[in-house]
């Protein structure tokens, strides 16, 4: 092991030497592809908005809505399953973020209202 170690001048041949198996293990393997999961993913328009923004769930899937502020603060929940308009003139201009979860699964996206 201490013919390892070289305090000066070029490393030796077994201190190069690289592990053969990565230490950890490829669990990304496993997950679900971007272009799988992009087919429950809804759709919110205008983005940035001035008040309100429209929200098309992707099918007929049933999407659970929260709409967030800066502040951690939960301003607004709903279950829609069709096209649906939130209004953000109560809420004043800033960022949201809206988090939607379908069948499980849970998207986050951010809302600028101006």
């Amino acid at each position: 092991m201490c013919e390892d170690l070289n305090f000066g001048g070029t490393p030796s041949a077994a201190a190069m030497r690289l592990p053969t198996q990565s230490p950890l293990p490829n669990s990304y393997e496993k997950t679900n592809s971007t272009k799988e999961l992009s087919t429950f993913e809804p759709i919110i328009y205008p983005n940035p908005t001035i008040n309100t923004i429209h929200l098309v769930p992707q099918g007929s899937k049933s999407v659970e809505i929260k709409i967030i502020d800066v502040l951690g603060r939960q301003i607004s929940s709903d279950r829609i399953s069709e096209k649906t308009t939130i209004e953000f003139a109560n809420y004043g201009r800033g960022v949201y973020l809206a988090v939607l979860e379908i069948e499980g699964k849970r998207f986050m996206q951010r809302i600028v209202v101006e």
